[in-house]
């Protein structure tokens, strides 16, 4: 599985595809694909399943301060700008909410290149053993290493995705891979066809789900759409969101 969904719709989709049906999703989109797929571990983790991020984006602070964001769901506890900025007035507040929301709880494990030379697909399939996660998203493909030596960016896109896919079908185990787009026009008018993830077309060709993610400048709601559906029909729906609070509820018409 490359991809993961939080719509309540598709929640039981979700969860009987993990470890059975679906193993490789895909996300690509022009900006906003990282936080996406972090609301997907956040819904997964709380459903009991034990995610692992590997992201070569964000170093842990960040995204620590990311998912802490979201799993607050606009709550008041306190923003995303409070823990970028250090904001002194909501430590108490933070620490009591912390410890409330994951003491005794199963981890949310996040790998970042921090102290690592080679970010590759060795390193992944090591990370899969060390935590035996329930989903892994990697965040994002262009930025992994391939150990089998590729000659240009498209060959090594194209083996990436095809070792990504044969790890998630090894280890039963979905795998969300965030990829990025390449659109001649329309960044900010339209979410991206299946033929423009950038690179390969391997990505899709792999991928037992492609999400399609698009958020217009300045705008909190996402517009989310399928370009693949390998064992079901196709499906589209909108998130209403603040990315500060993280305050977020889906909708089927924008009317």
């Amino acid at each position: 599985m490359y991809c993961f969904c939080v719509s309540p719709v598709l929640y039981l989709c979700i969860v009987v595809s993990l470890r059975v049906f679906i193993y490789s999703i895909l996300f690509f989109c022009f900006l906003y694909c990282y936080v996406f797929a972090r609301l997907f571990a956040v819904n997964a983790w709380r459903a009991g399943y034990t995610p692992l991020v590997i992201s070569l984006e964000m170093n842990k602070q960040q995204e620590s301060q990311r998912i802490d964001t979201l799993l607050n769901n606009g709550e008041g506890h306190f923003s995303n700008t409070d823990l970028v900025t250090a904001n002194p007035g909501i430590v108490d507040n933070y620490k009591a909410w912390a410890k409330e929301t994951y003491a005794g709880k199963h981890p949310i494990h996040v790998v970042t290149t921090e102290g690592m030379d080679t970010a590759d697909q060795h390193m992944v399939q090591a990370k899969i053993d060390q935590y035996k996660p329930d989903m892994v998203i990697l965040d994002y493909h262009g930025l992994f290493d391939d150990a089998s030596g590729a000659r240009n960016e498209t060959e090594k896109a194209k083996n990436l995705s095809k070792a990504f896919k044969r790890m998630a079908v090894k280890n039963s185990v979905p795998i969300i891979d965030v990829a990025a787009v390449t659109m001649a026009d329309g960044h900010s008018e339209r979410p991206p066809e299946l033929e423009e993830v950038a690179w390969s077309k391997q990505l899709a060709y792999d991928a037992d789900l492609v999400l399609a993610i698009h958020r217009e400048y300045n705008s909190e709601v996402f517009q989310i759409v399928s370009r693949k559906v390998r064992r079901a029909t196709h499906f589209g729906f909108y998130l209403r969101w603040n990315l500060d609070t993280g305050d977020w509820k889906e909708e089927w018409d924008l009317a």
